[in-house]
């Protein structure tokens, strides 16, 4: 008897297994998922080994509802035990590589404001010094 949700080949992929569409969230994470094996699979030449993980650091903690998460690059460099001018550094570079969004955000019942940041998708990102169209951006 074939199973109700499809047959299976030699390999064991189903061959008539029905698609199913993803949520927002789903589609959310997946973006997400993808921007960081962009990150991780950059050559050190592009991104060094540090900058890749401040870079997943902020992919895995932002909020799949608002899409972006609000912190200080003091609170990243805590968690991750690092210093401030390297968090900063490699925000700076990202946010150059069109890769990563940030604006100041106020927090409700704070007076302080915060980075709000948010993941560009790969093929939105365009490089803040490279050549576009023919002309410099």
């Amino acid at each position: 008897m074939t199973p109700k949700w499809g047959r299976f080949i030699s390999d064991g992929m189903s061959i008539d297994k029905p698609k199913k569409e993803l949520s927002l969230a789903g589609m959310f994470f997946r973006r997400r998922d993808d921007w960081i094996k962009y990150i991780l699979r950059r050559p050190k030449a592009e991104f060094s080994h540090v900058e890749k993980l401040v870079a997943i650091y902020i992919a895995e903690t932002i909020n799949p509802r608002d899409r972006a998460w609000i912190t200080s690059q003091e609170k990243i460099a805590d968690d991750m035990e690092i210093g401030v001018r390297v968090v900063k550094s490699a925000v700076a570079k990202l946010k150059r590589e069109g890769l990563l969004g940030a604006k100041r955000a106020r927090v409700q019942g704070s007076p302080k404001t915060f980075n709000c940041y948010s993941i560009i998708p790969i093929e939105d990102a365009t490089p803040k010094n490279k050549v576009h169209g023919g002309a410099l951006k």
